[in-house]
């Protein structure tokens, strides 16, 4: 039986990435589950991160992305740029 993921640690698991998207103007971003992790913790549900949109500000429609990296190969996907222990960026990279 399928169980809900209803955790960021369910989602890495499951190797997952999520989407944040801007309601207003369907500006995009994907991030892998892992490097969330590491930032909010493994407890926390995805669906209530708080994410924003660069250009105008709205409320944030969050999904989750099952990862087929046979197809995905051209993703781009968001990870932290860490200095003296903290998150000061999130860099673009291509999915490996």
């Amino acid at each position: 039986m399928a169980q809900p993921i209803d955790t960021i640690g369910k989602a890495v698991r499951r190797g997952m990435l999520v989407k944040a998207t801007c309601k207003r103007c369907g500006n995009f971003r994907c991030y892998k589950a892992s490097d969330l992790m590491m930032v909010f913790g493994g407890g926390r549900d995805p669906l209530t991160l708080n994410f924003r949109c660069g250009e105008c500000k709205p409320a944030i429609d969050v999904t989750l992305i099952d990862v087929d990296l046979d197809r995905m190969r051209s993703a781009i996907v968001y990870e932290p740029f860490w200095m003296g222990g903290k998150v000061v960026a999130w860099m673009a990279t291509r999915l490996r």
